[in-house]
């Protein structure tokens, strides 16, 4: 599928998601997230989990927009059903599932070798705080590992609604640099950032 692989892996950029405040807000916290299983999680909203086969027309219909895609840097334009077929068998981030359809995806620590925050999600969701409440759920799974000491992310330097929502979790830019986003066939410059274990435990969420 024309050397598409997993849309969050090596992000470049993150799509545009919600401008949503917090889960202070109704988003789901920490405390109402029920582990399913080691894969698996279940926010308020939310089903976590590992890709299916049976995911992708929705994963098809939900990324194959140009808003979503042109903010990613692995995913190619046009975006095809053999392409959502590739991302199912290599994706190794958790499906975001609300109401029975799979709206995107998130990557919360090893990814490609290292450990990465990154995820699309679909237009239906954005401006509804659930790419926050999946982040509020992931991440503290992620430090639970007392050897985990950071996460490391990127996006385009004028996705404002990323920088946002990491700038809420707690993550810091590192620096700025340019990363080739395949859809758009051009090298465009981005934001390096970090979150680190102490910034996330006292930002309150």
């Amino acid at each position: 599928a024309r050397g598409c692989r997993d849309p969050v892996s090596a992000c470049s950029a993150q799509p545009l998601a919600e401008l949503q405040s917090s889960h202070r807000n109704g988003f789901s916290t920490v405390d109402v997230t029920m582990l399913v299983n080691d894969e698996s999680v279940r926010t308020e909203r939310l089903w976590l989990r590992p890709a299916r086969l049976a995911d992708v027309d929705d994963i098809c219909r939900n990324i194959a927009d140009w808003d979503v895609i042109k903010m990613l840097a692995l995913p190619p334009w046009p975006y095809t059903r053999a392409d959502a077929e590739v991302f199912v068998q290599r994706s190794s981030g958790l499906m975001i599932e609300l109401d029975g359809e799979v709206s995107g995806c998130m990557v919360v620590g090893d990814n490609d070798g290292r450990d990465f925050f990154g995820y699309w999600i679909g237009k239906r969701c954005w401006r509804k705080g659930f790419a926050t409440e999946a982040a509020l759920a992931l991440i503290p799974r992620y430090f639970a590992d007392p050897e985990k000491q950071e996460l490391h992310s990127a996006m385009l330097a004028d996705n404002i609604a990323s920088w946002h929502l990491q700038s809420k979790l707690g993550f810091e830019k590192l620096g700025e640099g340019k990363g080739f986003i395949v859809s758009r066939q051009a090298w465009l410059p981005n934001l390096q950032t970090r979150l680190t274990r102490d910034a996330f435990e006292s930002n309150g969420l």
